[in-house]
């Protein structure tokens, strides 16, 4: 009996024991799945966040070049504008041969219709040059230009010589309503065509640092073909600041005195001045291409079309003219040259006038002061 209870808790025993054994393989393999699955899970979502991560950083830097590539093409585009502006700017106002039509209503130099008689032109007389004797010759500048002009001689022999400069967007014919004025005075006239103008050659305008060699050309020819000289330089806008450049940059034999009609102080400053006054716009990059355009294809910078830098330098005396109701070139200018100036000097405001009207708001006035400056010399 004893034997048989033992036999039964040993029985009970090895059951209890494999019972145990198998819970405690289920909770292995229960340990094992949660133990190695869980990390796995956590593999996969840290793998799974790396790929996006590394999507994201795929997709940023591509927006990053796309906006890049964009930024590129827009500044190519606005430097390829500003190319084009620059090039149109400089070829219609640097460039004789431009069609000004457009821009301009008139000839800057265009003489307005102030007492006016029958068959005289709007640009000048020239009915009055067709009845005087004069003849047409040209010389050539230093720089190889062949320059044209009508050279009227006066009878009563003198030997004062006028050399007449006319204005930007202009030419010698246009300047033949004065000349008739400073021929019945009793002087010569020569009237010149700048480069670019009239009948002469070449098609770069300079606004006067060019034009100042044209001068020269004919201040040489009257010194050349004529005896004892006295050559007084009377130009009027850009004429006036080639007029003011020659005396200043070179000497010129037999030049007793300039006649300055509306220069600026530099093109800059005029520049300037047109771009904040008419244009509302401030210093544009279009000039400063225009200027690195200039220098390459005309050997000249903006800079050196300074007036202000040179009229003291003039040896002979200046007589400097201006309307006080100039917008194109206002008056101010020519009263900062004359302060600039140290030799003799007068200035002669001539009230009411616009741009182009000095000589003619009052003819009389004007050109008795004209008379009386070149008398004296």
């Amino acid at each position: 009996m004893s034997e048989n209870k033992n036999k039964d808790i040993k029985k009970k025993k090895n059951i209890k024991d494999k019972t145990s054994i198998n819970h405690t393989l289920e909770d292995f393999k229960k340990e094992v799945y949660f133990k190695g699955s869980i990390p796995n899970k956590k593999k996969e979502t840290v793998k799974k966040e790396k790929n996006e991560e590394i999507l994201d950083e795929k997709e940023v830097k591509n927006k990053i070049n796309i906006i890049i590539l964009l930024i590129i093409i827009f500044v190519l585009l606005i430097l390829v504008i500003l190319f084009y502006l620059s090039y149109s700017f400089n070829n219609m106002f640097f460039n004789s041969k431009t069609n000004k039509d457009n821009f301009f209503n008139k000839p800057l130099n265009q003489i307005p219709n102030y007492n006016k008689k029958a068959g005289e032109s709007n640009f000048g007389d020239i009915n009055w040059l067709a009845k005087v004797y004069y003849k047409e010759d040209y010389t050539k500048t230093s720089d190889n230009v062949n320059i044209h002009s009508y050279i009227i001689e006066n009878p009563t022999n003198t030997n004062t010589w006028i050399i007449l400069a006319h204005g930007y967007n202009s030419e010698g014919l246009y300047m033949t309503d004065i000349s008739k004025y400073l021929y019945k005075m009793g002087y010569n006239v020569l009237i010149l065509d700048f480069r670019g103008h009239g009948y002469s050659s070449d098609n770069t305008v300079s606004m006067g640092y060019l034009e100042r060699l044209d001068i020269i050309a004919w201040v040489n020819y009257i010194n050349k073909n004529y005896d004892n000289t006295k050559i007084i330089l009377y130009g009027y806008g850009m004429g006036a600041n080639a007029s003011l450049l020659a005396a200043g940059n070179s000497y010129l034999s037999n030049v007793v005195g300039i006649i300055s009609d509306t220069a600026f102080t530099s093109l800059n400053d005029e520049i300037n001045y047109q771009l904040k006054n008419v244009y509302n716009l401030p210093y544009s990059p279009i000039i400063m291409i225009s200027n690195l355009l200039n220098k390459k294809d005309n050997k000249y910078s903006i800079n050196d079309v300074s007036p202000i830098n040179i009229v003291k330098n003039i040896k002979v005396p200046i007589l400097f003219i201006h309307g006080s109701n100039d917008t194109l070139i206002p008056k101010n200018m020519t009263e900062e040259l004359y302060n600039k100036t140290t030799i003799e000097k007068e200035i002669f405001i001539i009230d009411n006038a616009k741009h182009s009207e000095t000589p003619y708001i009052d003819q009389d006035k004007y050109f008795n002061k004209i008379k009386e400056f070149i008398q004296n010399k």
